[in-house]
Parts: structure tokens; C-alpha cells; sequence
């Protein structure tokens, strides 16, 4: 479908139109008006259902038993298929803390994919826009459910070697070890990379003088980072977490499930940093929409993973490690604690779009914007999907 009209509850940057129609053609947005303009050329009309942005999920690992940097064509499928089936309408690729071979040899496959989207959209889901390395240059006190046997210190020629690939759009590392003050300013010297910091055990002041090199953005904000911590008897310190609320030049990210971040902190989060200094992530690791029960947490990592009613842990100590959250679930949350919809939406699109230098293309519904928009029920599950100004076949995963 190349040209259609759809109508519905259409949300726009500064409200709903209660009667909107969206004209698209040639995979962009033509006109969004109110439905009266086109009334008898309405090619699917979606009645009293909110027609919204698709989501922008910046820092996504996989799902239903596949991770982005170890699976093959079929399976990197599966995991897209999946998260469009939950609104998402593109992602970054997130990698994970593993040998340089492993990384590369990944980030080889997802090149392949990528170019097998470009020609053939409606098959493989949600977009993959890039990579997200995360790891391996971590803190081993905060490497939470990362692999430490492979957690290195920052190497500006390792990296140089997988930003060879024209893939990476984002990278998390500590900024506290060594190493990390040379490569961060390498990244940011030959920019289009957003640098963030995570799995950190860095002070206030150390993540204040990173933001100097190039820092610019913080990782499952709250999770595995330094929080307030006593200095000296009754005297605190920031450290990550307090940064990333006091800058505004940190944007943050957060995982909205109501466990790795309680709701209350989400809302302080909002609250203090903006909806355009937010982006709502679901960080789903391969036992993303998998039963409740004990997986083998990779090919090169015996460790035990314990699935429970959607949340993933280390069965040895309970540490969270990764989520099975998807993005209307996250939107969802969100909205449960009283945030206005256009700043859901801000957070879960227009924010992510913009931290990726996609702000003139994605997550907003305006004329000249690319055709990505989801249809929801009032219960934030995704009834349609539209990638590139085509409807996608959901027939697969309604099947489910």
C-alpha cells in the first residue's frame, strides 16, 4: 500500500485529535487533519483506537529465545517480529559483554539484516536502525547480569575495529576506568555515536568532568550505577545517579516495569529530568516473551536465568538481569502514574528518535515525517502496525 488514508484518535506533539485522519504516501506522512477533510476517502478507519508514533527503543538485547549478536538471519527475524508486535517500530541492536570476535562476528550478521530490511520492510519487522554496544568496558562492581569473565578495560583500537562497520550509533562504558577519558573523546571527535555511561561506579564529580570529553547520556538509569553514597559520617555524595538528575546535559533512560525502577522513582525521574530528557527502554534480553522457568544464559555463559511472571534474574543471586518488558508495556506504566500522553510518547519516541540525530525523520506524527505509527486499544495493546507507510501482516503474531 503505497498511498492510503487512515483515521482514528491520532496523537500529535501537543494533543490528541479526537477525529484525526493521516494521509501517507511513498512511506511518509502527508497531512494529519481532522477526519471531516477526508471523509469517503478513509481507507481504514480505526474508530475510537489512539493511532500514536511507533516506538523508538534504543537499547534492546532480543526475545523468544534470540539475542541480537549471536543469532542468525531467522532468529534476529523473530526477535523483530516480536517487538513490532508490541508497538515497536524500530530499535537499536543491543550487544552485550562478550570476546571481540563475538562482538564483530554479530555485528557481520546484523549488517546482513539490515540490508534485507531495506529490501523487503514488511517481512522482518520492527527496523533495526544500528547497534548498541553495551559492554564490554564495565566496571566489574556493577557488572550486574553482564558476563564479568570477558569485561575489559576501554580500547580505542578494539573499538575503532567495530565502529569500522558504520553500525554503532551507541556505546555504554564506565567512565571511571582507565582508558575511558582518551576513547570517549575519540568517539566524540568523529561524532553520530550517542556515548553513555552504565554498569558505573563513578562519582559526581568524575561523571561532571566526563560530560566535559563527551558524555551525554546514562544507561537503565538507576540500575547498576553509584547512587547517594555517605562519603564521610552524614555527609553524601551524587555519584551516577545524583549526575544524571542535576545535569541537564545527561538525558537518561529508564526501564519501566515497576521493578527495576519503583513507580515512585520513575515519576521523581519525569518529574525532575522532562519527558525530553527521557527515554523509556525495555533492555529485553533473549527470555523476553518466553514461559516462567530456568534458561542457560548463553552459548559461552552457564550461568542460570530464572524467568518469573516477566522479570529475569541470576537464579544463583537474584541479581535482575535484563527484563522481559516490551514498549507498550513501558508506555503503559508510564501513563499509570498520571504522565500525559504526548510526554509518554515524547519519552518512548520523539526523545529516542532525537538522541539518535532522527528527529527530522521519526517519532512524531507531522507532515514529512517517515510512516511509522502504531494503533493501540485503550488498554495500550497494539492492534496495527505501520512501518514505512506499510501495514504490516500481524497475522504471525496474533497466531501466537
Amino acid at each position: 500500500m503505497t498511498a492510503c488514508i487512515i483515521a482514528g484518535r491520532v496523537l500529535v506533539p501537543d494533543g490528541i485529535i479526537e477525529r484525526g485522519a493521516i494521509r501517507v504516501a511513498d512511506g511518509l506522512i502527508v497531512e494529519v487533519a481532522d477526519r471531516a477533510a477526508y471523509e469517503g476517502r478513509i481507507d481504514r478507519d480505526f474508530g475510537h483506537r489512539l493511532i500514536a508514533p511507533g516506538f523508538i527503543d534504543i537499547h534492546n538485547h532480543g526475545a523468544v529465545g534470540h539475542h541480537f549478536m549471536t543469532s542468525d538471519a531467522v532468529g534476529i527475524r523473530q526477535v523483530l517480529r516480536y517487538h513490532m508486535r508490541h508497538g515497536t517500530t524500530s530499535l537499536l541492536a543491543t550487544t552485550t559483554t562478550a570476546a571481540g570476535g563475538v562482538i564483530a562476528d554479530g555485528l557481520g550478521r546484523l549488517d546482513e539484516v539490515m540490508k534485507r530490511q531495506q529490501e523487503q520492510t514488511g517481512e522482518w519487522g520492527a527496523t533495526v536502525l544500528g547497534a548498541h554496544l553495551e559492554g564490554p568496558y564495565l566496571n566489574p562492581a556493577r557488572s550486574g547480569g553482564q558476563n564479568s569473565h570477558h569485561l575489559r578495560l576501554p580500547d580505542v583500537q578494539e573499538y575503532r575495529g567495530w565502529a569500522a562497520t558504520g553500525l554503532v550509533r551507541m556505546i555504554t562504558l564506565a567512565p571511571e576506568m582507565e582508558g575511558a577519558r582518551q576513547l570517549v573523546r575519540y568517539i566524540a571527535g568523529n561524532g553520530g555515536v550517542l556515548v553513555s555511561a552504565g554498569h558505573t561506579d563513578a562519582s559526581g564529580e568524575l561523571m561532571r568532568e566526563a560530560i566535559g570529553w563527551g558524555l551525554s547520556h546514562c544507561t537503565h538509569f538507576t540500575n547498576a550505577m553509584s547512587g547517594f553514597r555517605e562519603c564521610e559520617p552524614g555527609v553524601f555524595e551524587p555519584g551516577a545517579v545524583g549526575a544524571g538528575l542535576l545535569h541537564d546535559r545527561l538525558t537518561v533512560e529508564v526501564i519501566a516495569d515497576g521493578t527495576h525502577v519503583h513507580p515512585d522513582i520513575l515519576r521523581l525521574i519525569y518529574q525532575v529530568k522532562g519527558a525530553d530528557r527521557v527515554c523509556l527502554i525495555t533492555d529485553a534480553v533473549p527470555f523476553c516473551g518466553l514461559p516462567d522457568g530456568l534458561y542457560r544464559r548463553g552459548p559461552d555463559d552457564e550461568r542460570q536465568i530464572q524467568v518469573c511472571g516477566g522479570i529475569v534474574r541470576l537464579q544463583a543471586n537474584q541479581v535482575l538481569a535484563g527484563s522481559g518488558l516490551t514498549m507498550n508495556r513501558a508506555a503503559k506504566q508510564m501513563a499509570s502514574l498520571g504522565v500525559p500522553l504526548t510526554d509518554v510518547w515524547q519519552m518512548a519516541s520523539a526523545t529516542p528518535a532525537r538522541l539518535l540525530g532522527l528527529e527530522a525523520r521519526k517519532g512524531r506524527l507531522v507532515a514529512g515525517m517517515d510512516a511509522d505509527l502504531i494503533v493501540l486499544e485503550d488498554n495500550f495493546e497494539v492492534d496495527q502496525v505501520m512501518i514505512a507507510g506499510q501495514l504490516m501482516d500481524m497475522t504471525e503474531e496474533k497466531a501466537r
